[in-house]
């Protein structure tokens, strides 16, 4: 072991006697608990982190951290019910956290699936009263609806993935009469629609016919779904839909090193990208053999493919294809350009600060060039297809 591995562990021994030290001496006993959770979360012991997040939560309830990261402990021990339990405390301290918020809905799903106690009537109605909540905090201003209708969302922000859905998102529920929903990615129309209709609209505010606020959601992993464009014209025919499109060389690299750094890709880059095309690009949409053919990478790239299936069931005036670098360069000119196709009044945000970027090694030039070069024709039928300029080769 090296010098600053030693260090380090001995660094980390000492922060640990001293934080029992002063919990054995009842000195700021609950934020040494809460130090010691951290501890050890950092060492990946999710029981240990969990008891000391619970007595910290217990000596101080108004103690948001701790009960926010024991609802995530919590959640990694798939004890569902008792992270529940801390995640609803967390969010009764503060209402407009998103990442509580987050965790709780995914929460609430899970201990339906598992069976216990809670059943979907009730994730319903507890979902409702979050809402109610977090809105009251986000926008004080909005005050009690007296909708008795279900809400559902005005726009659909569909994708694609790593292209800045979540900024966009961001910027645009701090729009004075745009509502967040309970959660950006409810992922209802791909992976949730089991639930039912009274289950997706309880994510959103109910707002009166005629009002001016509206509300939506940014799933992006819908524009990688058609199939389910029929289904959400059906329902919604007056969605407005909105398409983040990013140089698809960088989402493509972008989206296996996200896929990789989750641990939700084993592959190298060669064999989960390039073996698509140097394979001769064999039906990439067949996703039950193996990563070379299973190349959700490129496929969710070619732009032009996807959104042909979206524009032919929902028409184009509903449609916004924005291009991803001119949010990074100039987001407040884009999300003005939003605000206009949604129907609000321009609105300049305080700050618009990037979410969710990475950070990585480049690829060689050869590399980069390969892709630059697959991907030319279909840049090519884009732009033809839009009428759009987009200058990515």
């Amino acid at each position: 072991m090296d010098i600053q591995a030693l260090k380090r562990r001995y660094a980390k021994s000492f922060r640990v006697l001293y934080h029992r030290t002063k919990t054995t001496l009842n000195v700021d006993k609950h934020q040494s608990c809460y130090h010691l959770g951290t501890m050890a979360l950092e060492g990946g012991d999710w029981p240990a982190a969990a008891r000391y997040f619970q007595q910290a939560a217990a000596l101080d309830p108004k103690y948001f951290r701790a009960a926010y990261l024991l609802g995530l402990v919590l959640s990694k021990l798939q004890r569902w019910s008792e992270a529940v339990e801390a995640l609803e405390k967390a969010v009764a301290l503060r209402p407009a956290d998103y990442a509580s918020l987050e965790l709780l809905a995914q929460a609430l799903i899970k201990t339906l699936s598992v069976g216990n106690e809670i059943q979907i009537d009730d994730v319903i109605a507890r979902q409702t009263s979050l809402v109610n909540k977090m809105i009251g905090a986000t926008h004080p201003h909005y005050g009690e609806s007296t909708a008795v209708l279900p809400g559902y969302p005005n726009f659909l922000i569909i994708g694609q993935q790593k292209c800045g859905t979540t900024s966009l998102y961001s910027y645009l529920i701090r729009h004075p009469h745009i509502l967040p929903a309970l959660k950006k990615e409810i992922h209802f129309w791909n992976e949730n629609a089991e639930l039912g209709t009274d289950w997706y609209a309880s994510h959103f505010p109910a707002i009166p016919p005629g009002s001016a606020y509206i509300t939506g959601e940014a799933s992006a992993t819908y524009f990688d779904n058609g199939h389910v464009a029929k289904q959400i014209a059906e329902m919604l025919p007056h969605i407005k839909i909105i398409v983040l499109l990013r140089n698809p060389v960088d989402r493509t690299i972008s989206h296996y090193h996200m896929r990789f750094r989750d641990k939700n890709e084993v592959a190298s880059m060669q064999e989960a990208v390039f073996s698509g095309i140097l394979d001769g690009d064999v039906d990439l949409r067949d996703t039950s053999q193996g990563c070379g053919l299973d190349n959700r990478y490129l496929a969710g790239s070619r732009y032009v493919e996807l959104l042909r299936q979206w524009m032919a069931v929902i028409p184009r005036e509903q449609c916004l294809v924005l291009q991803s670098e001119e949010l990074f360069i100039n987001p407040m000119g884009v999300v003005n350009r939003t605000f206009d196709f949604l129907g609000v009044a321009p609105h300049e945000l305080s700050s618009y600060r990037k979410s969710n970027s990475g950070s990585y090694v480049p690829i060689p030039d050869q590399e980069r060039q390969m892709l630059c070069d697959y991907f030319h024709p279909y840049n090519q039928q884009l732009e033809d297809y839009l009428e759009m300029k987009f200058d990515w080769d």
